[in-house]
């Protein structure tokens, strides 16, 4: 009875690091739905509003091993708009691409190891479709500032 015991303690100490070390080892994403009014902007306008660089829509490989890619995946994102390529594929946004800001707003809470190794912090991604592929992008990369601040989340 006693190893009984002592077996499923140890087995409980570990599914209970486990869980511990997922949350210290992987970020996570919040969805925040209807975060602010959703509305239209063509992409020749969000351009100018960009903080720098012209903006492109970026895709991760189906078989990327990418957090952010897997993040994404879970989350039935497409990918991220953000200034620059991140991959050789990726294209800059077209003149004249109606972007829909959906009125969502997603929180990437970095990892333990991000905040405390690599300087990593939270961040406040707004969703955007484009085409019918939905993707997020960084809010400090754009200058919108009739966006509220989603319940403090900012």
């Amino acid at each position: 009875m006693k190893k009984i015991i002592k077996w499923t303690l140890s087995f409980i100490s570990v599914v209970l690091l486990t869980l511990g070390l997922s949350n210290v080892l992987n970020p996570s994403m919040e969805r925040i739905e209807q975060c602010y009014e959703g509305f239209a902007i063509s992409s020749d306008t969000l351009q100018s509003l960009a903080r720098r660089g012209e903006l492109f829509a970026n895709h991760f490989e189906p078989e990327s091993d990418s957090t952010d890619a897997s993040l994404l995946s879970d989350n039935g994102l497409d990918g991220f708009v953000s200034p620059g390529k991140l991959n050789s594929y990726d294209k800059r946004l077209s003149n004249e691409v109606e972007i829909i800001f959906s009125g969502d707003a997603y929180f990437r809470h970095s990892s333990f190891l991000e905040r405390s190794i690599g300087g990593g912090s939270d961040k406040l991604f707004y969703e955007v479709n484009i085409g019918g592929l939905r993707y997020l992008i960084y809010q400090k990369f754009v200058d919108l500032p009739h966006i509220e601040n989603c319940g403090g989340k900012l």
